[in-house]
Order: structure tokens, then sequence, then C-alpha cells
């Protein structure tokens, strides 16, 4: 039961424990006094019970993360040198949930793991204001606040992991038809850039943030269905190689492939990722 709920069946029992008492005071029908008596404590027993631990339990709620994930399971198509794996994270925590996708190359030689990646999908069903390198909205056009958003210890937990941080600029086909998409995916990359830099996600210093705008979707879509608004939404992808001769552009290369539609198909936008680290 809802704790208003409780507190209310509390005053409510006690107030008919009040009644009860000056209704037969005079020792009138004696017994229905101490059934009514009864009854109004066993009320007030059953609705205050439970109070100290919904409220602790409250309190652990808007704490505490809930992460759920799926098992490692191995792509169907490998590299090759590597046999190529992932699995999925959803991260639930006070201010929404996110999902992320984690992948890893394992040696086909030595079974080591050479390089690991975790793209993820900012906060649920979030983008981009339509033309906007400055907004993340949800649901009805509600705004996101992305300091809120990243303060995960999760999300801290797999950047302190990572040597990279992408930041990828989207811009969904509709909003391209003035030609000023490359501008716009490059205002978006870097203002992730920006949120993520002073995020309380970053502990490590070392770590190398890069904006990197994709231009335009080409898939053609209508303004604001929801095929669209997917083609505008906030993406990090962090990746770290235990392999000195997976470079980054090597890395991304054999790994953006990988990643998952659920997050966003990197790989139907005008501009190749790979290229611009080359």
């Amino acid at each position: 039961m809802h704790v208003a709920f409780r507190v209310a069946l509390v005053v409510a029992s006690a107030f008919v424990g009040v009644v009860a008492q000056a209704m037969f005071a005079d020792r009138v029908a004696s017994y229905h006094a101490e059934l009514l008596t009864c009854a109004a404590a066993l009320i007030l027993f059953v609705a205050a019970a439970d109070l100290p631990g919904k409220f602790r339990n409250k309190r652990q709620t808007q704490g505490e993360e809930q992460v759920s994930s799926s098992p490692w399971e191995r792509f169907d198509s490998d590299t090759p040198n590597h046999i190529a794996e992932q699995k999925g994270e959803t991260i639930r925590y006070q201010h929404g949930s996110l999902f992320a996708q984690r992948i890893r190359l394992r040696s086909k030689s030595s079974g080591n793991v050479d390089a690991e990646i975790w793209a993820i999908k900012l906060y649920d069903r979030s983008y981009w204001d339509f033309g906007s390198d400055k907004r993340l909205i949800v649901g009805r056009r509600r705004p996101v606040k992305l300091e809120n958003e990243l303060n995960s210890g999760r999300l801290r937990e797999l950047f302190s992991k990572v040597e990279h941080v992408l930041c990828i600029g989207l811009v969904s086909n509709a909003e391209d038809q003035d030609g000023k998409g490359e501008n716009l995916s490059l205002d978006r990359a870097r203002r992730l850039e920006e949120w993520v830099r002073y995020s309380s996600v970053m502990l490590d210093q070392t770590t190398k943030l890069h904006a990197v705008p994709l231009g335009k979707a080409l898939d053609n879509q209508k303004r604001d269905d929801p095929e669209e608004q997917n083609q505008r939404v906030g993406v990090l992808i962090g990746l770290k190689s235990e392999n000195p001769l997976l470079t980054l552009p090597i890395l991304i290369d054999q790994m953006m492939p990988y990643i998952n539609a659920e997050i966003v198909r990197l790989d139907r936008y005008a501009r190749n990722m790979a290229t611009q680290f080359g």
C-alpha cells in the first residue's frame, strides 16, 4: 500500500479507538467497547507495521542502481584473427535508464581479450530536438538534464576502463533539407563531448574524448516519425585495446559493424567513422 494510505489508516484507527472509549465509558455493553478497541488496534498494527520498511525501501530505491545483463554470446561472423562476442546491459537508476552494448574481440590463437567496446544509447527514448544542438528531449518533448542522466555509478565504472570515448554527432535525413547537416552533426558531437567532459563519469583524466560527426542519415524518413527520431539519438562509444597492433582506426573499423541496431545503425550515415582517425 502507498505510504500516504497507511498514514491515513493510522489516523483513522486511532480516531475509532478514541470514539469507542467515549461512547462506552459508562460501561453499557462494555464488550462492544472492547471489541471495537481491539479492531482499532488491529487496524493500527496492520497500517503501521511496515512504515519503517516503506521509508527505508524508498531511500534505497532512490540511491541504488539496478543493472540487468544478458550472457555473453558469440556473433555469427568473426574477424580474421578474433572471435567477436557481445552482451547487453540495461542500467536503471533514479533519473531513468541507459542501454549499453558490450562487445569484445578474443584472440583466436590465445583466447585473450584484445579489445572491448561499450556502445551506449543515452537515456531511454531520448533524441536531439529537431534542428538543435543544445537540447536532448524525451517523451513529450521533456528536456533531458544530461548532468543528471550521466550520474550513474555503473557508467562511471565502465568509463574508468576505456581509453577513448567517442561522442557521436548524428543528424536525421529530414533535418538536412537545407544542406546544413554537416555543421549540425559537428555541433552535436562537440556538445556531447562538452557534457561528458564535465560530468561525473569522467574520473580518469587520461581518457581521450573525441567529437565524431557522422553527418546525416542516408535513409529517407519523415519528420517526427519514430524511425526519424532514432536517426538523431545521443550515442557514446567507449573503446579499449589490449593489443598495440589494434590502433584506434583499425579498432573502429573492425568493431563498428557489430554495434546493435538497438543502439543505432552507424553504417547508415554520410560519413565513415574510421576514416576520421586515419
